[in-house]
This record gives structure tokens, C-alpha cells and sequence, in this order.
């Protein structure tokens, strides 16, 4: 019999919140399924199958250049767009500070 684990244990394991990997879930880019009872759970395999992809493609983060679609979560959150971060103080570069 395959083993199961719950959300909370994959967050204890990874250090990720349930609702973002019940998000993820959601999704679907996160293996779990739902039981007929509500509850989300995911195959020993398919996280570990899982876990191998998140190494191989590296993880974005979610405000990351590399994710655009969050460029307006980042506004939103009080962060700037890219290109207008300070590249000078008082007048001098950061590269010569």
C-alpha cells in the first residue's frame, strides 16, 4: 500500500505553508489530491517525484523578476517595478560606493 502524507506534514518537511501548498494543489502544481472527506493528501512518490522537479527547474520566488505575472502583486505589496529601483546615492553609483 502506497504511503500518504497530509499537507501539514509536506509543510513540516518543506517549511511551506498548508494554504500555499493547498494552493498549489489547487492549481495542479502540486500533486495532492482530495478525498471524498476534503482533505488533501499526496503519494510518498508523487512528492518525491515532485520535490525532483522543484531542484531541477529551481524555485521561483514569488516576487522574482522571473515570475512577471506577479509584477502587480509586487506593486501591490509596496514593492517597486524593476527598473526603478536607486541606483545612486547622492549622486554616486552603488557599484562605486
Amino acid at each position: 500500500m502506497k504511503k500518504l502524507f497530509t499537507l501539514t506534514q509536506v509543510s513540516e518537511l518543506t517549511s511551506t505553508p498548508v494554504s500555499t501548498l493547498r494552493k498549489w494543489a489547487k492549481d495542479k502544481t502540486f500533486p495532492a489530491f482530495k478525498l471524498p472527506s476534503g482533505a488533501w493528501r499526496i503519494t510518498e512518490e508523487d512528492y518525491e517525484d515532485w520535490l525532483v522537479q522543484v531542484k531541477e527547474r529551481g524555485a521561483d520566488t514569488p516576487l522574482s523578476e522571473d515570475n512577471p505575472d506577479n509584477s502587480t502583486l509586487r506593486e501591490k505589496k509596496g514593492g517597486l517595478p524593476y527598473a526603478t529601483y536607486v541606483t545612486t546615492v547622492d549622486g554616486q553609483s552603488l557599484s562605486s560606493l
